[in-house]
C-alpha cells in the first residue's frame, strides 16, 4: 500500500504522412504509420502527443480470443472521440517473433477500407467514403483477417486512429494508438488468472464493488508470472498492460498499476457504466474467465493503515491541510496525521479545528475533464461536494479534486466539537458512503 501511495502521489497514432498534411490523408494513409515496432505514427504529421485526448482506438477480433491456422475473422477498430468529425485509421499485424514482417493477410469487405501491400508487409487504412462514413461516433471500420497458414505464435495487431476536426490541416487532430495481442488456439495455453467478485474491491478499505476513475485491488491466485509495475509518463498514455498482465472493464482496457501472483491494482476506466459489469483479466494472452462485478457512479474509500489489533478494520491517514501532494515523497517520523501505533510516520493524531486533507479513492466522474488514461498536469475540481463524518458530526468539505489516477483530495476542517480518541470516520458524496471500518485518531489539544 504504502508503494502506491509513493507512486501514485508524486505524479501529480495515426495517419500523419511528413509531406502531404492533413488533406491528403482524407483518402488513407500511406504506408507505415501504424505504430508497430519500426513505424512511426499519425503525430508524425499531424500536431500532439498521442493518446494525450479524451477517447480511444480499439481492436477486437469479433467472437474470437484466439486464432486457429488459416481460418479468416472479423476485425473491428473502432475510434471513439464525441469532439471529431471525421476519423481514419491505419492497421498492420506482425509475428512477435519478428515484428518486421506481416502475419496472415487482410481483406476489405466494404468500400471503407482499403489494402497497402509493401512486400513482405502490408497495411490497412481508411479510403475517402471510409472517413466520410465515419463521422458519426464512434467510427467504425470492419476488416477480413486471414490467420497465417501454420502456427506463427502470438501476433499482435497495431493500429492508430486518427479522430480529425476536419479544419483541413494537420492542427488539431487527436491521435490514439493501441495493440491487440492473440494467441493461436494450437499452443498450449498458460496459466488463467482466477478470482471471484468478492475480490475486487477498493484498494484501501476492502469494500466489493467498483466505481469510475476508482484504485480498484483484484485478490486471486495466479494473477501475473512476476511482479511489475506501471511507468507513467506524461508523453503518452498511462500503461494498460503491465508484467504481460490487462484488465478489461466490459470491453475497455483499464490503466494497470501493479501486478503479483496473487493482486493487481488498476484503475476502473473512466465509461464503466452504473450496474453489472465483467471484468477480464488477462495473463500472457490468456483471458480469465469473466467475472461480474457492481459498479456504481461513486463508491468512497479512505486512505489508511491496517489496524494491528483487528482485522479489516483501518486507521485514516491524514495531512495538515496542502500537504498531500507530498505524502508520496515524505517518509520521516511526523509527515503525516494518524495514529502511530499503527503509522510510523504519524506522532500524533488530528486536532480538533484542524483543517486537514484526507485521501480518497471512488469519488467518481470530476466536473470537466475526467480521465482515467493519462497523467493528471494539475487537480481536476469534483463535480460535488462531498460530507465527512466525524463520529457522528457531518461537516462540508470545503474542497474535493482529483489528484492523480485514482487519488482524490478532501480538504476539510474537523470539527471543534470532536472528542480526543479514535473515532469513526465516512466520506459520503451523493448518499454513497465510504464503508464504516475506518477510524480516525483525534489527538488532544
Amino acid at each position: 500500500m504504502k508503494q502506491w501511495v509513493r507512486v501514485s502521489l508524486s505524479i501529480a497514432a495515426g495517419l500523419g504522412i511528413a509531406a502531404l498534411g492533413a488533406i491528403a490523408n482524407s483518402s488513407g494513409a500511406v504506408e507505415g504509420h501504424s505504430g508497430a515496432p519500426g513505424e512511426t505514427n499519425c503525430t508524425e504529421c499531424h500536431i500532439g502527443t498521442a493518446n494525450s485526448g479524451p477517447g480511444k482506438v480499439t481492436v477486437e477480433l469479433v467472437n474470437a480470443s484466439s486464432y486457429t491456422p488459416g481460418q479468416t475473422y472479423r476485425v473491428r477498430i473502432t475510434i471513439d472521440d464525441s469532439a471529431a468529425t471525421r476519423r481514419g485509421f491505419q492497421l498492420s499485424v506482425r509475428p512477435d517473433s519478428n515484428p518486421r514482417i506481416s502475419a496472415g493477410k487482410l481483406a476489405t469487405v466494404n468500400a471503407n477500407a482499403q489494402i497497402l501491400p509493401g512486400g513482405t508487409q502490408e497495411w490497412a487504412t481508411h479510403t475517402l467514403a471510409g472517413q466520410r462514413t465515419a463521422s458519426a461516433n464512434p467510427g467504425i471500420f470492419e476488416l477480413d483477417w486471414t490467420a497465417p497458414a501454420a502456427d506463427a505464435g502470438p501476433i499482435t495487431f497495431f493500429a492508430a486512429g486518427n479522430a480529425a476536426n476536419g479544419n483541413g490541416n494537420e492542427s488539431g487532430d487527436r491521435i490514439y494508438t493501441t495493440t491487440l495481442k492473440v494467441a493461436p488456439a494450437t499452443t498450449t495455453a498458460g496459466p488463467s488468472a482466477s478470482f471471484a467478485a468478492a475480490g475486487v474491491t477498493d484498494a484501501w478499505n476492502g469494500r466489493q464493488g467498483i466505481a469510475p476513475g476508482m484504485l480498484v485491488s483484484i485478490s486471486g491466485t495466479e494473477l501475473a508470472s512476476a511482479p511489475a509495475s506501471w511507468s507513467p509518463t506524461t508523453l503518452r498514455a498511462l500503461d494498460t498492460t503491465v508484467g504481460g498482465v490487462k484488465v478489461k472493464v466490459n470491453t475497455t482496457d483499464a490503466a494497470v498499476v501493479s501486478v503479483s501472483a496473487d493482486r493487481i491494482l488498476f484503475i476502473a476506466p473512466a465509461d464503466a457504466p452504473e450496474g453489472d459489469v465483467n471484468i477480464i483479466v488477462e495473463r500472457d494472452g490468456t483471458p480469465s474467465a469473466p467475472v461480474s462485478v457492481r459498479s456504481a457512479a461513486a463508491r468512497p474509500a479512505i486512505l489508511g493503515v491496517a489496524d494491528p489489533d483487528n482485522a479489516g478494520r483501518y486507521f485514516a491517514t491524514a495531512v495538515p491541510a496542502g500537504q498531500a501532494g507530498l505524502l508520496g515523497l515524505i517518509q520521516a517520523r511526523g509527515s503525516v496525521l494518524g495514529r502511530p501505533e499503527a503509522d510510523s510516520r504519524a506522532v500524533r493524531g488530528v486536532l480538533p479545528g484542524e483543517e486537514v486533507d484526507l485521501i480518497v479513492t471512488g469519488l467518481g466522474k470530476t466536473a470537466s475533464d475526467f480521465t482515467t488514461s493519462r497523467l493528471i498536469p494539475s487537480p481536476i475540481a469534483l463535480g460535488a461536494t462531498p460530507k465527512v463524518n466525524f463520529g457522528g458530526t457531518s461537516v462540508d468539505a470545503s474542497s474535493a479534486v482529483l489528484a492523480a489516477p485514482g487519488v482524490y483530495i478532501v480538504r476539510v476542517k474537523v470539527p471543534d466539537s470532536v472528542t480526543a480518541g479514535d473515532i469513526a470516520l465516512t466520506v459520503d458524496l451523493n448518499g454513497a458512503t465510504s464503508g464504516d471500518n475506518v477510524r480516525l485518531t483525534v489527538a488532544r489539544q
